[in-house]
C-alpha cells in the first residue's frame, strides 16, 4: 500500500510540472505620454552559449512615427539570473544599411559567452533625447536547447511519462516473477523445460530500454524547466552511463540466451534418452 501512495505522489509531482511557467510576463513601460516607444521581436528564449542579435525599433509614442535621429541615444543593459549587471553599452549603434537594409533599427550584438549559464536573464533598453525618452524591461530565458516547453507540451510530457512508468512497472514485475528454472520432480529431475525463461530474458532487456526512455524524458524536463536545472547534470550522467552500457548489456543478454538454449537442448536430449519423450 505504501508503495502505491509513493508512486501516486511521484506522478502528481511530475504532472504538476506542466503548470510551471519559467518566464514571467513581459514588462514594457514608457516615460510620459509623448515619449518614445521601444519595440522588439517577441523572442524570449535563447540557446546557451549562442551568439545573439538584439534588434529593436524606436517610435514616437504620440504618432507612431519611427525614429531615426542622431540626437536620440539608446542604452542597453543586461542582467543575469543573480541580478549581476554583466553587460552595458552607452550608445547602441544603428544597424548598417548594408546588412539588413533597415535604417531605423538599433542592434546590440551579444557574444555567447555572456550566456554561459542557463536561467532567467533580463535586459533593459532606454532611449532618450534632451526632452523625452522611453524604456523597456524584458525578461529572457536561456536553456540548453533554446526552447521553452509550453504548458501543453509539458502536459504531453507528463502523460507520456506516466504511460512509460506504468509499462516499466509491468515489465519489471513480470521480469522478476516469471520463473527461469526448469520444472523438476521430487527426485530433482527435470520433467519440463520452461520456455518462458526466454520471455523473461526479453523482458529484462525491455525493462532496461524503458528505463532509458524514462531517463531521457527526465533529462528533457530538467533541461527545459528552471526549477529542475540543478538535477540535469545528475540525471544526464545516469542516462549517458546507461546508454554507454547498453551495447555490453545486449551482448550479455544474447550470450545468456545462447547458453540457455544450449543447456535446454542438452536437457531435452537427456530427457528423450531416459523417457523417450520430446517436449
Amino acid at each position: 500500500m505504501r508503495g502505491y501512495v509513493i508512486l501516486t505522489l511521484f506522478i502528481l509531482c511530475i504532472g504538476s510540472i506542466g503548470l510551471v511557467s519559467a518566464v514571467n510576463d513581459k514588462l514594457q513601460a514608457n516615460f510620459g505620454t509623448d515619449g518614445y516607444e521601444i519595440k522588439y521581436p517577441n523572442i524570449f528564449t535563447f540557446k546557451q552559449n549562442s551568439y545573439f542579435d538584439f534588434n529593436f525599433h524606436v517610435f514616437n509614442l504620440t504618432n507612431g512615427v519611427p525614429i531615426n535621429n542622431a540626437t536620440v541615444q539608446c542604452n542597453f543593459h543586461l542582467y543575469n539570473q543573480t541580478g549581476d549587471h554583466i553587460y552595458t553599452t552607452d550608445r547602441v549603434p544603428h544597424d548598417p544599411v548594408t546588412e539588413h537594409g533597415v535604417v531605423n533599427e538599433w542592434v546590440v550584438r551579444m557574444n555567447g559567452a555572456n550566456f554561459s549559464n542557463t536561467g532567467q536573464y533580463s535586459y533593459i533598453i532606454q532611449c532618450n533625447d534632451s526632452v523625452r525618452g522611453g524604456f523597456v524591461n524584458v525578461p529572457i530565458l536561456i536553456t540548453k536547447t533554446g526552447v521553452e516547453l509550453t504548458t501543453q507540451e509539458a502536459i504531453i510530457y507528463s502523460i507520456l511519462l506516466l504511460g512509460i512508468i506504468l509499462i516499466l512497472i509491468g515489465s519489471f514485475y513480470f521480469a522478476l516473477t516469471i520463473p527461469y528454472s526448469n520444472q523438476e520432480n521430487n527426485m530433482g529431475e527435470v520433467i519440463k523445460i520452461t520456455k518462458l525463461k526466454y520471455f523473461k530474458i526479453f523482458l529484462i532487456g525491455l525493462t532496461y530500454a524503458l528505463f532509458l526512455w524514462f531517463l531521457n524524458l527526465l533529462v528533457g524536463l530538467s533541461d527545459n524547466f528552471i526549477t529542475l536545472t540543478m538535477y540535469y547534470g545528475f540525471i544526464s550522467f545516469i542516462f549517458n552511463s546507461m546508454m554507454n552500457l547498453s551495447i555490453p548489456f545486449i551482448i550479455i543478454l544474447l550470450i545468456w540466451s545462447g547458453i540457455s538454449i544450449i543447456v535446454d537442448m542438452k536437457v531435452e536430449k537427456r530427457m528423450k534418452e531416459l523417457w523417450g519423450t520430446k517436449l
